[in-house]
């Protein structure tokens, strides 16, 4: 079965908006600073972390 071609357009490319712990080790400084910075202003996810689980257990003490 053949794929039907689009009609010449690219798709935009996406911003990334959740970083894994390896992701963030791999980025040059400044711009590890931005997206530390956005992960804890909260417009960003920080995948396979415990840092929510902390959240949720300091908040129900």
């Amino acid at each position: 079965m053949k794929r039907e071609k689009l009609s010449g357009e690219i798709p935009e490319k996406g911003r990334k908006t959740a970083w894994s712990l390896y992701g963030l080790q791999t980025l040059y400084p400044t711009r590890f600073g931005r997206v530390v910075g956005r992960i804890l202003d909260g417009r960003y996810l920080l995948v396979g972390s415990t840092a929510k689980k902390n959240q949720e257990n300091s908040s129900a003490e």
